[in-house]
């Protein structure tokens, strides 16, 4: 079974989604929470972020740009069998 977690820099938090089917079907619902992140962040929440997408190591990570700092959201998908 795959599964994805999302970890967080300023928070202790981690959150684990699954299980999915294979590896195409986690990446692409792990990509699609990014991206909804992603989205609040710079929509509505107005930071300065950037979305990093490698699917070759099955990560992704979002940066939020701040004068005091970054605060770093990553996901990471893996398989248990």
């Amino acid at each position: 079974m795959w599964y994805y977690i999302t970890t967080y820099s300023f928070d202790a938090h981690k959150q684990v989604n699954g299980p999915f089917n294979n590896e195409e079907e986690t990446w692409t619902a792990m990509l699609n929470d990014a991206q909804e992140e992603y989205r609040i962040d710079t929509e509505e929440n107005r930071y300065k972020t950037q979305l990093i997408k490698n699917k070759d190591y099955g990560e992704i990570t979002l940066l939020n740009l701040f004068t005091h700092g970054t605060n770093v959201t990553k996901f990471f998908l893996f398989e248990i069998n």
